[in-house]
């Protein structure tokens, strides 16, 4: 019978199941000619979570594992800026339900051996599904078990009500563990929608990932004085990126775009204006058939403001459907984020590859990154196309779009599509998908009503130097500087001793081991030069007795 291991169909399985669960990083293997993947899940989670593991067993999953993906996935080495909600799932709601879970069998089965006797657990169901499954169970045992309790006699009555109180607890654990395992279903489904998506565009069709990035503090140097690190000596610098696919007849088309700023307001106005820079790389209207745009659930970006903003300048301007889709709260790390580790290795090559150098400006920091991004584009001509660009002004636009929808909540949804209402796109209407997978379950839609409003603070908030003190110069002749003067102060004092004696002792060995040194080379130095004179007088001996025999 052929091995399952060695069977493509279980191969395509198995890496179907790894791309869903990992991510992109911005590290590039010329060997696999893709980029690595960092695993999301843990490789045990993601085979019980295949849907195939009664067809697939676990040691051929990972044999296939192991010889097709281990070389491009790799697990995390550290996990950082985590979900809130999963690491509390993860690490104490599903551990102390299976406390709860085990301290109430071994309650009840102080009363009746064999309680749960008839309790059929599989060994893949998840904690939740047990939990479940036992509750039902206890809340009907009592039915079921009518012969068998009565055994019991007087301490039936205690069995009843300490199972009265395990299945009031139960449900309440039930309950709050729904809650937080529906959101990871969540954050799940919107990677794996935003996957699909992107890996399945058509022609004419386009998708914008965004985030803002942690803010840049200059200065950055290949040596930081203890000044720079000081807040009023440090400027802030905004870092927003979009990450566009483009479907085309040949192919889909990745570009990124990094800009720079001074603006250090993360706000939904500026997320709108940045959207509005974009705009210009994006083909002319009527060339697009649909725009998606993929943020996270930040107020920056899940507000009326910007939902306005996309759906009056990218579904109006573009005359397509344009859908907006958000990932799960605190989720969203993906490719946008590999965009901001390749900026970051652009930063560190450049302050490594040098001595004592510095980038102390937002124009000096946008060139390295240019170039960087040329150098890039260069090297690998038919891979991703990198834009890096700088924004700057001084006033925040005059008015700022909002639309007006009563009943409409937008912390309750993750996509919206917006299109034409009766082929109007000057009236549009949207549509609540509040996931962004095909699920295929009701949708609400509604007409909401667009308006500017005036933008009252025109002012942006900028990052600046409060001073620039870690700039290191020579004093001018006749300037007494504080070391100067502390060094005229106490001159009289004698000089402090600041070695060992065994400090001492080797740095004269030292010495020692030097002058040898120093005496064996001018020795051969000698040596060399006599054995050439005496080759050269040789020389010119024969040549005189050969002229006198001639001669």
């Amino acid at each position: 019978r052929p091995s399952k291991v060695a069977d493509p169909k279980w191969i395509q399985a198995v890496t179907d199941t790894v791309l869903a669960n990992s991510q992109d990083s911005s590290i590039w293997l010329p060997e696999q000619g893709r980029h690595q993947r960092v695993l999301t899940s843990s490789l045990l989670s993601m085979w019980l979570g295949c849907g195939y593991t009664k067809e697939l067993k676990w040691t051929q999953w990972y044999k296939i594992f192991m010889f097709h993906c281990q070389p491009w996935a790799k697990e995390a080495t550290r996990k950082t800026d985590m979900c809130d909600h999963c690491v509390y799932f993860d690490t104490t709601l599903e551990p102390g339900l299976r406390r709860f879970i085990k301290d109430a069998r071994a309650s009840l089965m102080e009363y009746l051996p064999d309680y749960f006797q008839a309790l059929k657990i599989e060994d893949q169901e998840s904690v939740l599904e047990v939990a479940k499954k036992l509750n039902a169970f206890i809340d009907k045992h009592g039915e079921r078990n009518r012969a068998g309790r009565q055994k019991l006699k007087a301490r039936a009555v205690d069995l009843h009500s300490l199972e009265a109180k395990i299945c009031h607890e139960l449900r309440f654990e039930i309950q709050i563990a729904e809650s937080y395992a529906w959101h990871k279903q969540t954050a799940l489904r919107q990677a794996n929608a935003v996957y699909e998506q992107r890996t399945g565009l058509q022609s004419g069709q386009c998708l914008i990932w965004t985030d803002w990035k942690q803010n840049i503090t200059l200065p950055l140097a290949t040596i930081q004085t203890g000044t720079m690190f000081y807040g009023p000596a440090r400027q802030e610098l905004s870092c927003i990126a979009f990450v566009v696919f483009s479907g085309t007849p040949s192919g889909i088309v990745q570009e990124n775009f990094v800009y720079f700023s001074e603006i250090i307001e993360h706000t939904a106005l500026a997320s709108t204006v940045f959207f509005g820079q974009l705009k210009q790389f994006l083909p002319q209207p009527g060339r697009l058939q649909h725009v998606g745009v993929w943020m996270d659930c930040g107020g920056h970006f899940r507000s009326y403001s910007t939902i306005a903003y996309l759906a009056k300048e990218y579904c109006g301007h573009f005359g397509c459907p344009t859908t907006i889709n958000y990932f799960g709260e605190k989720h969203g790390k993906g490719l946008v984020d590999a965009a901001f580790a390749t900026v970051n290795r652009w930063i560190s090559s450049y302050l490594s590859h040098g001595e004592d150098r510095q980038i102390s400006s937002l124009a000096e920091l946008v060139r390295i990154c240019q170039a960087a991004a040329a150098k890039a584009n260069k090297e690998d001509d038919g891979g991703i196309r990198w834009k890096v660009l700088q924004y700057d002004s001084d006033l925040k636009p005059a008015k700022r779009h909002l639309m007006e929808e009563g009943l409409f909540q937008i912390q309750r949804t993750y996509c919206l599509r917006v299109e034409a209402s009766f082929g109007r796109y000057d009236r549009l209407k949207i549509i609540n998908k509040v996931f962004s997978d095909e699920h295929g379950g009701p949708v609400t839609s509604f007409t909401p009503k667009f308006f500017l409003e005036d933008v009252e603070d025109r002012s942006w908030r900028k990052g600046y130097f409060g001073n620039r003190n870690w700039e290191r110069r020579k004093p001018q002749r006749g300037e007494t500087t504080t070391l100067m003067s502390r060094r005229h102060s106490q001159q009289h004092i004698p000089r402090a001793k600041l070695t060992t004696a065994w400090q001492d002792r080797a740095a004269r060995q030292a010495r020692a081991l030097e002058r040898r040194r120093a005496a064996r080379r001018r020795k051969l130095a000698v040596a060399e030069g006599a054995e050439q004179a005496s080759s050269t007088s040789s020389s010119s001996s024969s040549e005189s007795d050969s002229s006198s025999e001639s001669s």
